[in-house]
């Protein structure tokens, strides 16, 4: 119908809709077209819905009645209309959509995550168990993750489409599509539910329209292990970082990323992995440092020392090393039945005074020589280096960041090495002033 024609067209409407003959859904659309090309926002707002009374399979009837009541601030109103009825009929993924941006503008968090979900069983895949879980991470190349979890199902002989609502529609564009995935993690991740937001990016892995871009394909990858790291899922964290490490062996954040893992894992799955590695990236700092740290947790000091010092002579500006190289000389002067105990205290002094020359004079690295001193029960030194660390400024919070504050761990050595001695009054004193709960 031209423009021009509308508010002629607009009688001639209302005598058909007040007829019996002429009173179904197609006739009510042209009127509520009119309508709302006079601007009778109102009146076109009550035809369309009588269009959606008539046809509630209508969608595009739904989407514009939706615009409608949004423009006149009935925002519940146009939510109940985007309403589907998942048992009885199939979801618009348009309308899923449309809500999903409804719910966002107005603030409802809780049911945009639902809504968003229910939106993505159009092609994400249900992890139903663990096992698909381990075949979904296990499958390296990404693209075929899909056909792994199809495999095992037909192997167990179960179903191996999933059971789920009906879609209908057109495609939302995959772009749009990806905003609203992130979005949603996003306020999974903010929400702390860090259960639900591993299950939406281990489901997002199997995802063909996601899964057909490498660059989205390896970004939907990262999320996954980002969601197992904040739910401490170590086993299937290390799985995935394991693969990243492997391509991409130069990489410092990577190695980070591994060493905070390996520190939350219930297993020594790492151990072989890194040993494995060492032959063939001899030249690569972090793996030597890992290899030694692995040494030192099993109690092996002379394996760890020749991977600190081979560390050493690789990156002799890295004050971590000289650090370490200094905990282990100190771990071997306490060994009940180590020889020439002063040879080893004289050695990992000097390498802890290295540390701190590189390091410089702040509250860590006192709090590391006094700790040392500590341990080797050089009670002077360490209440001398303690409080050193007492007097040393904080560091400033990094944005975002967990405070990198020791005072209440030095005031807490401090008071013991104080109780332990007899000084109940100066133990107390510390505790007092530095420790607050």
């Amino acid at each position: 119908m031209s423009a021009e024609y509308h508010e002629a067209a607009l009688p001639l409407l209302q005598l058909l809709i007040k007829s019996s003959q002429y009173n179904v859904a197609a006739v009510w659309l042209q009127h509520g077209e009119c309508l709302a090309a006079m601007d009778q926002m109102e009146e076109a707002a009550e035809a369309y819905s009588k269009v959606v009374q008539l046809a509630p399979q209508h969608a595009d009837a739904r989407l514009t009645l939706s615009s409608i009541l949004q423009s006149l601030g009935h925002l519940d109103e146009a939510l109940l209309v985007l309403n589907q009825e998942s048992d009885s009929e199939p979801l618009d993924s348009v309308l899923l959509y449309q809500r999903c941006k409804i719910l966002m503008d107005q603030g409802q968090v809780d049911n945009f995550i639902n809504v968003a979900k229910l939106l993505f069983r159009r092609h994400f895949v249900h992890i139903r168990n663990r096992d698909e879980a381990e075949a979904m991470i296990g499958n390296k190349k990404l693209s075929n993750k899909y056909e792994a979890i199809r495999e095992l199902r037909r192997s167990k002989n179960e179903s191996v489409e999933d059971n789920g609502p009906a879609f209908t529609g057109p495609d939302i564009p995959i772009e749009e599509q990806w905003e609203l995935f992130t979005t949603m993690c996003h306020h999974l991740h903010d929400k702390k539910r860090f259960e639900e937001l591993e299950r939406m990016t281990f489901s997002a892995l199997g995802s063909k329209e996601f899964m057909r871009d490498s660059k989205r394909a390896r970004e939907v990858e990262f999320m996954c292990l980002m969601a197992c790291i904040y739910n401490n899922s170590s086993f299937f964290a290390y799985n995935i970082m394991r693969e990243l490490v492997m391509k991409n062996p130069e990489n410092t954040r990577c190695w980070n990323l591994l060493n905070l893992i390996i520190s939350k894992a219930d297993d020594f799955r790492h151990n072989r992995f890194l040993l494995r590695l060492a032959p063939k990236h001899p030249d690569l700092v972090a793996l030597g440092i890992l290899n030694g740290h692995n040494c030192l947790v099993a109690g092996t000091y002379k394996y760890s020392l020749a991977e600190y010092t081979q560390a050493f002579k690789q990156d002799p500006s890295n004050p971590l090393i000289p650090l370490m190289l200094g905990l282990t000389f100190t771990h071997m002067a306490c060994q009940k039945f180590s020889g020439k105990k002063h040879s080893l205290v004289v050695q990992a002094c000097a390498f802890l005074n290295t540390y701190v020359d590189m390091r410089g004079e702040c509250q860590e690295s006192m709090y590391n020589l006094g700790r040392a001193f500590h341990q080797l029960n050089l009670l002077p030194q360490a209440i001398h280096y303690y409080k050193q660390a007492l007097d040393c400024p904080v560091v400033g919070q990094l944005p975002e960041g967990p405070r990198l504050d020791l005072t209440r761990e030095i005031a807490f050595n401090l008071a013991l090495i104080y109780k332990n001695s007899g000084s109940l009054n100066l133990a107390r004193m510390y505790m007092y002033k530095y420790i607050k709960i």
